[in-house]
């Protein structure tokens, strides 16, 4: 049975509202599910089945800077 790894991040900040999900599954860590929804905009991001090499990419491009601006917007 795969291991399953479920981040989840609501953030609610000037009536807008997001919520963010990643799933990591197996220790092999070969597939990745991102679920991003914007519901003001109703807009739904999902991206599915990345390559291992586009992980890393994933975790320092794109993780790092959602954390960084979400702590802006909370100060």
């Amino acid at each position: 049975m795969p291991l399953t790894l479920l981040i989840r991040m609501d953030v609610e900040s000037f009536g807008l509202r997001v919520i963010t999900q990643l799933y990591i599954n197996s220790a092999i860590i070969d597939t990745i599910s991102i679920y991003a929804t914007v519901i003001r905009n109703e807009c739904l991001i999902r991206i599915l089945s990345l390559s291992k090499a586009m992980i890393f990419y994933f975790l320092i491009c794109i993780v790092k800077p959602i954390f960084v601006i979400i702590d802006w917007l909370l100060l």
